[in-house]
């Protein structure tokens, strides 16, 4: 055996390890119940020397005492855990996914009830609904545009509306000039023919 099968075997062994779903588990635990200590390491400041991660990550993993009772306490004790609580946890998980898919199927029957009990002449064909969507689509975009429309001509109306009262009320104040000087007209026509006549007796 050479080394490229050797290698060629412990990658097929490790991979159907992982695949597995108990170790999957466990490794899920370690990392959730040492979330500080994996935070950390990938979070070091750049000055920190190997020394001091190393002898960090030790005192890490030496405050670990879920177990100190049994006598397990550091990195060993960290391992016993994930062994058993990744066991807990396959056990839960496969509990909520048979209540996941009984759920799902449970929903997927009524679904199918609800459909039978729909009269078949309700339902409609999806090229139909969208193409009654288009239509509605280019109605509600005229709409639209009229709306505008619409707008920009009562714009304009207002604008007219607006010159032609300024030009009723010059209009009227035209006339109302035209009066007062018709009316001075008659008063200076009254006056010059007072004056003519008085004119006339003095002769």
């Amino acid at each position: 055996m050479d080394l490229n099968e050797a290698k060629d075997q412990a990658t097929n062994w490790l991979n159907s390890r992982l695949k597995n779903p108990y170790f999957g588990a466990v490794i899920a635990v370690w990392i959730i119940t040492n979330r500080v200590l994996v935070f950390s390491i990938f979070n070091f400041d750049s000055g920190t020397t190997l020394a001091a991660k190393i002898i960090y990550i030790s005192r890490q993993l030496e405050a670990f005492d879920y177990l100190s009772f049994l006598g397990l306490t550091g990195f060993y004790a960290t391992i016993v855990w994930a062994l058993g609580m990744g066991l807990v946890a396959m056990v839960v998980f496969d509990i909520i996914n048979g209540v996941g898919k009984a759920v799902f199927k449970f929903f997927n029957r009524v679904h199918k009830r609800l459909v039978r009990l729909v009269d078949p002449s309700s339902f409609v064909e999806r090229t139909l609904l969208e193409e009654l969507q288009k239509k509605f689509n280019d109605v509600e975009a005229q709409l639209q545009a009229k709306k505008l429309e619409s707008v920009g001509l009562q714009g304009n109306y207002d604008t007219t509306a607006s010159r032609l009262q300024q030009a009723r009320d010059e209009k009227n104040s035209a006339d109302q000039k035209i009066k007062e000087l018709e009316a001075e007209i008659r008063t200076l026509t009254t006056n010059v023919s007072r004056l003519s006549d008085e004119k006339n007796k003095f002769r």
